[in-house]
């Protein structure tokens, strides 16, 4: 065999091994991508009956808070609005809303109301009485009575899965105390399943744990879902592929799942086109082995044979003329072939990409903005026209030259530092400046970010500056609009007060004038009035400081212990433990805690011996908690005590101690037990806290 034959057959036998491979790796794929493709459209269906699902949670719960947040509907629960029944509850609600229950229960887990209906016959029946006692048994561990947004779940009957949807009875402004409970119901039925079909497009069904457990071929997958898969896609013949995911809000034991089934369509369109492609690749296979073999036995070998032939030739008949042939022409002239489109390809990205920076710097020039590039020798590498006209000169006399030529010290120097810091850090900076141009001193908004190059080295800055002149003029305005109505507010109260000092003054002397009973405890009554206006205009001036200067960290046990210090009482110990706590607050937050020791001092009645300020972590912030050991406060007048005017005193403190907390987002509860002492806990959310001795923050 000689080796021409050896070669050509080697080569015939390599394209084979090599087109084999290439159809086996491309099924491969092929099976796997049309797979994979199908197992989205099947998880994209799940999640479509998923969300149909949730969207009729959502209505339901709407329509469940629509009917408690209502004050007819408190009345009847209270037994004073029976006609409720009639108005609300007909054939046509229960169609309107797709609910096949009505529940009403009072605050002692009573059964004020019950009604039922068959939406499939259109008629009334009863509810079961185990699907009312498994309700009733929600509304404490549910908390129901304290919910402001109510409940929503899906309970395991023995008749299949139900949806339960939950509110506290209360007034039409959503205000307490509830009255009861209103809930809900909506069976898993056929007629719903239907609808929920229809609306994904696709059969949905709700299947049993123990029916899937019986098929040994969903075990594995089912223990995938629980193993934190949200779907798994079994395709259960050639003609159908199915989807199963655990029902959700379904209370426990669990033991439904949502199956989606659909047809195998992109799988037989899939297996359709691996044949086409597999009988395609054969075909092209076998031409392009015929036409490889050809070409090189024909270009090459035969080439190769003609110069050996001529060599013989020139061997064996020295005379001869013949020469071989050149075997380097052809090779070099396609070779030339084969890269000119490769330049042309070039010629053409290089004015894609012309194109492209004209487009970047069409948007640069037409910016009402300073946009500049500084590079790290303190050089303009460029900026736009609109910069250039502010500072008064061309952009050919800007480019190129250092930036410190532009603006005298201080300001150049400022700058400089500025892009310093950019250049060491690697992080953009937001600065805002006071800027001198030829048209004026300028209030700026610069960002400064670093610009990077391919070894990952910075090579400058791009800054972008903005004009808020009329921002800071307005900032300024209001702030001395602000000022003069504090300083008319405080003439006004001190001109008050001195005239409330003649008054108290004259009542006085009222009494050395009179010795009539009624005459003194009418003057007995208007020093009172008179001590209840010292004190509101006590508190507009406290209201008035508060917002009035910025926020700043405050060291909690500082501020505590500088505010306690005009509340003196020896009986009572006072114990601080907020070691390193800071929190960003208005400054007059030491009043919230002067308000709550007084307070504590003032009603926690004659066993109050301990008041303790600690702190504790929240899974959203930290927690601040003031707890006595006084009587405490009234489960009804929890929440009234903030309010204003509310208390035996001034009726301001914890009113104004909560507007003061809510400036930076903090908020204000009473949570303790009447008779056991009070506690009020002040949250703080993440981002207003730091321990500065641990170096700890949120």
């Amino acid at each position: 065999m000689n080796l021409r034959t050896k070669l050509l057959l080697g080569i015939g036998i390599a394209l084979i091994a090599t087109f084999a491979m290439v159809a086996a790796f491309s099924v491969i794929a092929m099976e796997e991508s049309y797979r994979t493709i199908e197992e989205k459209e099947v998880i994209t269906t799940v999640q479509r009956a998923q969300s149909s699902l949730n969207t009729d949670q959502r209505n339901l719960r709407s329509v469940t808070r629509d009917y408690a947040a209502w004050t007819e509907t408190l009345l009847f629960a209270q037994g004073q609005n029976p006609d409720w029944i009639g108005t609300n509850t007909g054939n046509d609600f229960f169609e309107r809303f797709s609910i096949q229950g009505v529940l009403v229960f009072n605050t002692t887990k009573e059964l004020v109301f019950s009604k039922g209906y068959n939406s499939s016959l259109h008629v009334n029946e009863e509810i079961p009485e185990s699907l009312i006692t498994e309700i009733r048994d929600l509304i404490d561990p549910s908390a129901i009575l304290e919910s402001e947004e109510g409940t929503y779940t899906i309970l395991d009957t023995t008749s299949g899965p139900v949806i339960v949807s939950s509110h506290p009875i209360l007034t039409d402004a959503f205000e307490g105390p509830a009255g009861g409970s209103l809930h809900y119901i909506r069976w898993f039925d056929d007629r719903y399943l239907d609808e929920l079909s229809a609306r994904a497009g696709n059969t949905i069904d709700i299947v049993k744990t123990p029916r899937l457990n019986s098929d040994r071929t969903l075990t594995t997958p089912i223990t995938g879902i629980l193993q934190g898969r949200p779907v798994v896609v079994i395709a259960e013949s050639p003609d159908t592929v199915t989807g199963y995911t655990p029902l959700e809000d379904l209370q426990a034991p669990g033991n439904y799942y949502i199956k989606v089934s659909e047809p195998r369509t992109i799988h037989r369109s899939g297996q359709a086109t691996i044949v086409t492609f597999i009988l395609g690749l054969a075909g092209a296979g076998v031409f392009i082995i015929v036409f490889v073999l050809l070409f090189i036995d024909r270009i090459v070998l035969s080439r190769l044979n003609t110069i050996i032939d001529t060599v013989r030739k020139k061997r064996d008949l020295p005379d001869s003329n013949g020469t071989p042939d050149d075997p380097g022409t052809d090779e070099l002239a396609l070779l030339a072939h084969e890269i000119d489109p490769v330049f042309e390809r070039l010629a053409e990205s290089r004015v894609q990409l012309q194109q492209s920076e004209e487009r970047y710097r069409t948007l640069a020039e037409s910016a009402q903005d300073f946009i500049y590039i500084i590079d790290t020798n303190d050089r303009v590498t460029y900026l736009n026209s609109y910069a250039a006209a502010a500072v008064g000169k061309s952009q050919e006399e800007i480019i190129g030259k250092p930036r410190s030529t532009l603006f005298p010290d201080p300001e150049s120097e400022r700058q400089n530092n500025n892009i310093k810091k950019v250049i060491a850090s690697g992080q953009p900076l937001k600065i805002e400046s006071n800027l001198p141009l030829p048209s004026g001193e300028r209030w700026n908004d610069t960002l400064l970010v670093p610009l990077w190059d391919k070894n990952n080295a910075i090579t400058g800055v791009l800054g972008i500056t903005r004009d808020i002149t009329q921002r800071k003029r307005a900032e300024e305005a209001l702030y001395q609009a602000n000022k003069k109505l504090n300083i008319l507010s405080g003439i006004t109260r001190h001109d008050i007060l001195n005239q409330l000092t003649a008054l108290r003054t004259y009542l006085e002397l009222s009494l050395d004038y009179t010795k009539d009973p009624a005459m003194t405890d009418f003057i007995a009554k208007e020093k009172g009035i008179a001590e209840i206006i010292d004190q509101q205009i006590s508190f507009t001036r406290d209201y008035q400081k508060m917002g009035l200067n910025a926020p700043a960290w405050q060291n909690v046990n500082a501020i505590v212990s500088w505010a306690i210090q005009p509340i003196t009482d020896l009986n009572v110990t006072i114990i601080i433990d907020c070691p390193g706590l800071e929190v960003f607050a208005d400054p007059m937050f030491e009043k919230v805690f002067y308000n709550l020791v007084d307070n504590a001092i003032r009603y926690g009645g004659e066993h109050l011996t301990r008041i303790t300020i600690s702190t504790n972590r929240a899974p959203d912030g930290l927690i601040i908690t003031v707890v006595d050991n006084g009587g405490g406060v009234p489960v009804e007048t929890k929440e009234p005590i903030f309010e204003r005017g509310f208390g035996q005193n001034t009726g301001f403190g914890l009113f104004l101690s909560r507007e003061i907390l809510g400036i930076t987002g903090m908020t204000i509860r009473e949570t303790g037990t009447f008779g056991s002492g009070a506690r009020f806990e002040i949250h703080i959310p993440k981002g207003s806290f730091r321990f500065s001795d641990t170096g700890e923050s949120d």
